[in-house]
């Protein structure tokens, strides 16, 4: 259990009457979903009636749009992937039924549904999309589960318990700046127990070439065309996303990723108090054994722990 809390998700409620605005508890069916955050508790801000508004221009946070058009129209990660990951998640982080467990930017929760399947109740995930958990909440009680999620900023999180592991999957670090991924580290850093563990799931910088294309499909009614890009002086990844929709076509911002090398990596990770213990090349692959990092792997996910 998380150092000084007898039930986890009471901890995580008793976090967010301390240092929040707004409380939530919503229920689905049969799942408990606590949530928190410091946005608005304006219905439509939050997503519950999500209107798209791209004639008028993009809000300050248009990528809350973008992904809930994806999501709102049915897209999905496999499950075959979802199951694939969430095993390599259990055995790189050596996770058990009391290990407390904190899924950093979790998007619609898709691994936290498939631990609750199997009956972990210590992990949580976070993510700062409301409209993207809504989807994880609605998901988990279709499927009658208990799951936890918390609406919150990584870098402001309230906790006041700490975690034995905390993980990023999906290329889900490098969105901020370098800066503010310097003070994300150092935030998740002070989350994790002494010789807790932190996995990134990150971009392999030799693996980039081969993701430079533009790739077109269809979501429902709608057309979606991405086209990426990298900056090679500054190692940025970007993604532009074109959304066409009968005879009117959108053009989002570009969503910018910075892309790590191991040794950038190494030398964060030693600046908040972290070693890097292993680096694996494939997400997908829960065997540990043959998963080995080259310049073919599409991933480069490194697994550190904080010292004592």
């Amino acid at each position: 259990m998380p150092d000084g809390s007898q039930d986890f998700k009471w901890d995580i409620l008793r976090a967010e009457k301390s240092n929040c605005r707004h409380n939530f508890k919503l229920c689905y069916l049969y799942v408990n979903v606590v949530l928190w955050g410091t946005a608005s508790t304006d219905e439509s801000e939050l997503g519950w009636g999500f209107k798209m508004t791209m004639k008028k221009g993009y809000s300050k946070e248009w990528w809350k749009e973008l992904y809930a058009l994806r999501y709102e129209n049915g897209w999905r990660e496999s499950l075959a992937v979802t199951v694939a990951q969430t095993d390599f998640l259990e055995k790189v982080l050596n996770i058990r039924k009391e290990t407390a467990v904190l899924d950093l930017g979790c998007g619609d929760g898709r691994h936290i549904i498939e631990f609750a399947k199997r009956k972990y109740e210590n992990v949580v995930g976070m993510d700062y999309s409301f409209v993207l958990l809504k989807s994880g909440m609605a998901e988990a009680g279709r499927k009658k589960l208990s799951a936890s999620f918390v609406c919150g900023d990584m870098l402001s999180p309230c906790f006041k318990c700490r975690f034995d592991a905390v993980y990023m999957m999906d290329i889900s670090f490098g969105l901020l700046s370098d800066k503010e991924n310097m003070k994300a580290l150092n935030l998740i850093s002070g989350l994790l127990k002494p010789q807790g563990h932190l996995l990134l799931d990150l971009f392999n910088l030799q693996y980039i070439p081969k993701l430079l294309k533009k790739d077109r499909y269809k979501i429902g009614e709608k057309t979606f065309i991405v086209e990426n890009a990298f900056d090679v002086l500054q190692s940025i990844f970007t993604v532009n996303t074109t959304v066409i929709e009968g005879n009117n076509s959108y053009e989002y911002p570009k969503q910018k990723i910075k892309v790590y090398s191991y040794g950038d990596i190494e030398k964060m990770f030693r600046e908040v108090n972290i070693s890097i213990k292993a680096v694996y090349g494939d997400s997908v692959n829960p065997n540990l054994e043959e998963n080995k990092f080259n310049t073919n792997s599409f991933n480069m996910t490194i697994l550190g722990q904080k010292a004592f």
